[in-house]
């Protein structure tokens, strides 16, 4: 059992006490960091309740995330790959201001699908750049060239 409160980010089943990620926080040179994330967002690493042991699949849970979040901070350029259909909303806010903490240039680059509590991981980064028939549910990404209406006057014309 645990005894401190530090994040982890896991999952899959777990072997000799050490998680398994389905993720690789990549250190690919001196300025350059990759964070892949896939799978359901959720607040903890599902378990059998009859066995305890983890429940396999892919979950971005914050876990161990933050840990391993140093492997790229002061990085100037991180990409993050996303898909993931969303999950737990308070999870995805943790995991984006973790992200938007960073100091480097950050983009995400959703491979699938970022929904629900995905695509606020998604809004972290500085620019998000979207695979050909990937979808993100939260509306035009930053990079979009889709003009925004312009703000309406209240004050009247005297």
């Amino acid at each position: 059992m645990r005894t401190h409160n530090t994040p982890r980010l896991c999952a899959g089943p777990q072997t000799a006490g050490t998680p398994i990620k389905f993720w690789n926080v990549a250190s690919i040179g001196d300025d350059e960091g990759e964070i892949p994330l896939y799978g359901d967002v959720v607040s903890r690493q599902p378990v059998d309740w009859w066995t305890g042991e983890p429940e396999p699949g892919l979950y971005i849970a914050p876990e161990s995330f933050m840990e391993d979040l140093a492997a790229v901070k002061g990085k100037s350029n991180i990409t993050i790959k996303i898909n993931s259909c969303g999950g737990d909303l308070y999870t995805g806010i943790a995991i984006h201001n973790a992200i938007k903490g960073l100091t480097g240039h950050k983009v995400v680059v959703v491979e699938g699908i970022a929904a629900s509590a995905a695509s606020v991981i998604t809004q972290g980064a500085d620019i998000s750049i979207h695979a050909p028939r990937s979808t993100r549910a939260s509306g035009p990404s930053r990079r979009s060239t889709t003009p925004r209406p312009a703000s309406r006057s209240t004050s009247s014309a005297a």
